[in-house]
């Protein structure tokens, strides 16, 4: 028996899959549909097609992929200006990124790229 414990505990436990709907991953996923990103399943559960799907938006960007990471950015305690999640990629939306970044551990570029992605995905 000890032979038999000693085996299954050196192996890598299981870790949780993320396979629960989220409503946001949901809207973002067809928001990049929409806009001719990507060609996913709309399931709403994050993963490498979402992560694929998801284009790089900076300072100036505007309209629903903008107003989606700022939804998750207030969600998640980091305010993004006055104007709240109103779809426009401006100072205190770059502000809140750099700031979610940095307490990550990324580059805080104020960028929303792959790495950020990972992240606002959960990835």
């Amino acid at each position: 028996m000890s032979k038999i414990n000693a085996l299954l505990s050196s192996k890598s436990k299981p870790t949780a899959s993320k396979t629960h709907y989220d409503t946001w991953i949901a809207a973002l996923q067809k928001e990049c549909n929409r806009q001719g990103y990507s060609h996913q399943v709309v399931d709403g559960v994050a993963g490498p097609a979402t992560l694929a799907g998801c284009p790089t938006v900076r300072q100036g960007a505007r309209g629903g992929i903008t107003r989606l990471i700022q939804q998750r950015l207030i969600a998640w305690g980091y305010p993004c200006g006055r104007s709240g999640a109103d779809g426009d990629f401006g100072p205190g939306t770059r502000a809140a990124v750099r700031v979610f970044q940095q307490k990550r551990g990324l580059t805080a570029d104020g960028i929303v790229g792959k790495n950020t992605w990972r992240k606002l995905l959960g990835l």
